[in-house]
């Protein structure tokens, strides 16, 4: 198999689990828009963002093992980083109350480990 067919196949993989890790806790909760998860309880809101982060950092372990390091080393250090990180989430989440909470955890994720690519 040439090196650009295996590079596309893991780039099909990568948006395609992401994507239905997205919409899987995305639809789970029941969730359409930004401005519907800030009216959950902030035991929901935690769960979710945790949950989130989580999946695709699990995801990450089958493209990018250094991607998904690196989420683990941001997120998972002690619970007060991660309730840190949470509201980092919930602070995008309010800026955008039209779009879904899983675009902001995609965002900062993005935005702290680099681009997600296979």
């Amino acid at each position: 198999m040439s090196q650009t067919l295996q590079k596309t196949i893991s780039r099909l993989v990568l948006i395609s689990s992401l994507t239905l890790a997205a919409t899987g806790i995305s639809q789970a909760l029941d969730v359409t828009k930004n401005r519907d998860f800030l009216k959950f309880d902030s035991d929901a809101q935690s769960n979710f963002i945790h949950r989130s982060i989580v999946t695709v950092s699990a995801v990450m372990t089958q493209v990018r093992e250094s991607q998904s390091k690196c989420i683990s080393d941001w997120y998972t250090q002690n619970p007060e980083t991660n309730k840190k990180r949470q509201a980092d989430v919930l602070e995008i989440v309010k800026k955008f109350p039209d779009h879904r909470p899983i675009a902001a955890v995609l965002f900062i994720l993005q935005q702290q480990c680099g681009k997600f690519r296979a």
